[in-house]
């Protein structure tokens, strides 16, 4: 069975063997119609990601892929940029807005949008996009209304979390693809001028149309502790 069935990822089994990565098949949530999926080009690697895997974060729901880190340097040197040479972002009231606060909820997975439900209006097909740590809120309370959709009662992680009336468990980066909700997206139109340096096929080529960039690493496929046994 292959996609959009089933996705693929590298996943973690128990915190006594956190360095055991298996390839597996896993299930995603039902799409519903303001769902995106993305085919994942990239993913960083955070702290909590160890934390999680490895116990120091308590019980977690095994097996699971994480892999949503970004380095907080690397993110805030790249707010300095866009501050500095384009200033005139946020000042629309488009897609621009919405770049800002899903820039501010930190991007940490990057990919190509292969699949938008009928209601999407934020992200088209084709168009390279990331999502952060957090992948649902409920849009309608007033933490959400106020932007402040973390602290929402009903706010899921992008892995870890159960979504509601399923039982499937949320899987992180370190997979084939993310499937979520469109508010949590963001169309990442300098994508390339930041993560140029992670866009590559497996043969190591350079994506058409990204531009390199020494600051970050390589994609997880061909990071040694990501590649397939």
């Amino acid at each position: 069975m292959g996609y959009p069935e089933v996705f693929t990822g590298f996943q973690i089994d128990a915190p006594d063997k956190w360095t055991e990565f298996h390839k597996r098949e896993f299930q995603p949530k039902p799409f519903g119609d303001y769902d995106v999926d993305i085919k994942i080009l990239a993913c960083g690697v955070c702290a909590s990601d160890l934390h999680t895997v490895s116990g120091g974060w308590g019980e977690q729901k095994f097996p699971l892929c994480v892999g949503h880190g970004l380095s907080s340097f690397f993110f805030l040197t790249f707010l300095f940029l866009l501050a500095v040479l384009y200033p005139e972002i946020g000042k629309e009231k488009t897609k621009k807005e919405h770049a800002g606060k899903a820039l501010i909820r930190i991007i940490e997975i990057i990919g190509t949008a292969i699949r938008t439900g009928p209601k999407v209006t934020l992200i088209k097909v084709g168009e390279r996009v990331g999502v952060g740590a957090q992948s649902y809120s409920c849009l309608v309370c007033r933490q959400c209304k106020a932007d402040n959709e973390t602290y929402c009662l009903h706010q899921l992680d992008t892995y870890g979390a159960v979504w509601p009336e399923t039982g499937i468990v949320s899987q992180g980066g370190y997979s084939s693809h993310v499937r979520t909700h469109e508010h949590w997206f963001v169309s990442f139109l300098f994508a390339s001028i930041y993560f140029g340096s992670w866009e590559r096929n497996a043969d190591g080529t350079p994506i058409k149309g990204s531009s390199p960039s020494p600051m970050l690493s390589r994609p997880t496929t061909q990071h040694p502790c990501f590649a397939p046994a």
